[in-house]
């Protein structure tokens, strides 16, 4: 009667932890865009919390996402400047 008293207790206790557990959580990327040409460099940093708890792999591909969005805006206000941007999910 023990053991069983023992098993089930350490089943709900197992359980209880785990319901407590979750999967997702909240990130940020953060990215930094260099524009340059000969003789000319600049860069600027974004950094992006995302509102939304997911999971690692919803996050990444939202930081993804966020790198080409960056990027493209950069080439677009620097046509001819060679443009290279950086993410990090944090």
């Amino acid at each position: 009667m023990k053991n069983n008293l023992k098993k089930v207790t350490l089943v709900v206790a197992v359980l209880a932890a785990l319901s407590l557990v979750s999967c997702k959580k909240s990130f940020s990327c953060s990215c930094k865009t260099t524009v340059s040409t000969t003789g000319f460099s600049s860069s600027s940093e974004v950094k992006e919390s995302y509102s939304v708890k997911m999971k690692e792999k919803h996050a990444k591909a939202a930081c993804d996402n966020t790198k080409a969005i960056t990027e493209k805006q950069a080439k677009d206000l620097n046509p001819g400047y060679s443009v290279s941007t950086s993410c990090e999910l944090k």
